[in-house]
């Protein structure tokens, strides 16, 4: 990991560290029903971003993105913003939700980014993998997973990825987010 657009990204996940979450906005599709969005509290499918507002004013908006050149998906992505965008679409307050109680709040100790081989996520999608096929990769790993340590033992991870409610699992490298609260949860869905 010696490129600079991976050590840039590393870095801006890192600025969180420090940081006190104050609070959390999910951003969906204009067509998508916030009712339905957020079924569970151990996992919340977001389509566009989840932006997290700090104690000291300092907002950043996680979402999926091809930084790095990926061609054929797409990893999370982290950056520094001074506005939610509406236009973009419909912004929803999730701080209030039960899987955050606890974790607003609490101080960001540690901000990671979690890097998966791409050709390992592209084995939960045979259609995918075969119209891609493994040797037209531009890289071989991409940035699946930002993941907040927070004080007092708490975890936040967003992944880019989706739910395949028939396989019970997560495809990742695709454009979609995850917002999980537990280590185990992602091993569940096959992101660890």
């Amino acid at each position: 990991m010696s490129q600079p657009e991976e050590l840039a990204l590393e870095r801006r996940a890192q600025r969180l560290e420090g940081e006190v979450l104050s609070r959390v906005v999910y951003q969906q599709l204009r067509w998508s029903p916030a009712s339905a969005a957020w079924p569970s509290t151990r996992v919340h499918p977001v389509e566009l971003a989840v932006y997290l507002e700090t104690a000291t004013g300092a907002r950043f908006r996680v979402r999926w993105a091809d930084e790095l050149g990926l061609r054929h998906g797409y990893g999370v992505a982290v950056e520094p913003v001074r506005v939610l965008d509406p236009a973009a679409g419909t912004l929803h307050e999730a701080s209030e939700l039960a899987a955050w109680e606890g974790r607003i709040g609490r101080r960001v100790v540690r901000a990671r980014v979690h890097w998966q081989e791409i050709e390992r996520a592209l084995r939960g999608s045979v259609r995918t993998s075969i119209a891609i096929g493994i040797d037209h990769l531009a890289r071989a790993d991409f940035p699946q997973t930002l993941e907040l340590e927070l004080e007092g033992g708490a975890a936040v991870f967003v992944a880019a990825a989706r739910l395949d409610e028939s396989a019970r699992r997560a495809v990742g490298f695709t454009n979609h987010l995850l917002v999980l609260f537990a280590r185990e949860e992602l091993a569940a869905l096959g992101l660890a």
